[in-house]
């Protein structure tokens, strides 16, 4: 025998549609939408929206907001094996070459620092003749600050290393996979 629902539970049953999802680029496909029925306990409807991912702090939007800190004219964020993710450092300036090796030598004195009574390394700046750089390293990344010429204020590097902080959690470390041979 085939139970049917009452009418009661039918009325007390919460309905949520869901829309089928697009693919981007492509045309949409004609696609029948699903429903889910729940039944409640109470005669309370509630409606169930979907929940949007929060978006993800990504390498464009820090390079806008670290150039908008006091002290900073232009930087870029790359993997510690060197791959510039983004950037607006002038070609001119050729800085690839220094900031591929920054992730290493921060690393080696991050080593060392703590073995010190100074505290950990938070960044590292290097004065050239023209303009002091400031490298800032979380997880895999290293953001590069060319400086507008003047030291850095202590809340602008603060800033940078909170941005730095939350670009490795957008784009977090990748393990390689060990190989014995």
């Amino acid at each position: 025998p085939k139970l049917e629902p009452s009418e009661v539970a039918k009325a007390e049953a919460l309905k949520v549609t869901i829309s089928p999802p697009q693919a981007r680029g492509l045309e949409p496909v004609e696609a029948a939408d699903l429903q889910v029925s729940i039944p409640t306990a109470s005669g309370e409807t509630s409606v169930a929206k979907p929940v949007e991912a929060a978006p993800k702090f990504d390498a464009k939007a820090a390079i806008a907001q670290a150039c908008a800190l006091p002290g900073v004219a232009s930087c870029s964020v790359i993997f510690a094996d060197g791959l510039i993710i983004a950037g607006n450092i002038p070609d001119e300036m050729h800085m690839e070459g220094l900031s591929a090796v920054a992730p290493t030598m921060l690393k080696k004195l991050q080593k060392h620092m703590s073995e010190t009574q100074l505290g950990s390394l938070s960044c590292m700046t290097v004065h050239g003749e023209k303009s002091p750089v400031t490298f800032f390293s979380a997880g895999d990344l290293c953001l590069t600050a060319v400086h507008n010429g003047s030291e850095l204020s202590a809340e602008s590097r603060r800033e940078l290393s909170r941005i730095t902080q939350e670009l490795s959690r957008t784009y977090p470390q990748v393990e390689t996979p060990h190989v014995d041979h």
